[in-house]
C-alpha cells in the first residue's frame, strides 16, 4: 500500500528484457534527476502466477529506490514483468540485466535467503 514514505508504480508486461531494461533505466533516470545520491536495489525472480503450461515463462523485476526527504528514508517500488519465450536458460539476459546494474550502480536486492535473484525457470 503506498504511504508518503513507500510508494509503488506497475511499468507493465513487456515482451523483451531489453524493454524491461529501458524501463527501468527510465526510473533510474528520472530519479536520479531528483536527487543524485538516490540508491537503487534489484530483485528479480520467476513469477509464482507461471504454472509452467503456459508458452512463456513470466519473470517478476522489482526496482527499490531510497532517498533521504527531509531526515526521513523514502522508497519507490517499481515493478515490471517480462513475458519471456519459453527457453530452458537466460543466461545471455541474465548477463544483460548483470552488465544494467553495474552500469547504473544498482545494487542486488538481499532479501536475506542467501540465494541470489535469476533468471532460472521453475521446474
Amino acid at each position: 500500500m503506498d504511504s508518503p514514505e513507500n510508494t509503488h508504480e506497475v511499468l507493465g508486461i513487456v515482451s523483451t528484457i531489453d524493454d524491461v531494461l529501458e524501463e527501468l533505466g527510465g526510473v533510474v533516470t528520472s530519479q536520479r534527476a531528483s536527487d543524485p545520491k538516490t540508491t537503487f536495489a534489484l530483485e528479480y525472480h520467476h513469477s509464482c502466477v507461471s504454472h509452467g503450461n503456459e508458452p512463456f515463462h513470466l519473470f517478476t523485476f522489482t526496482l527499490s529506490t531510497q532517498r533521504i526527504v527531509d531526515g526521513s528514508k523514502v522508497r519507490h517500488y517499481s515493478f515490471i514483468t517480462w513475458q519471456a519465450p519459453k527457453h530452458d536458460q537466460y543466461q545471455s539476459e541474465e548477463q544483460q540485466v548483470k552488465a544494467f546494474m553495474q552500469q547504473q550502480n544498482i545494487s542486488l536486492f538481499d532479501d536475506g535467503s542467501g540465494e541470489e535473484p535469476s533468471l532460472s525457470p521453475l521446474n
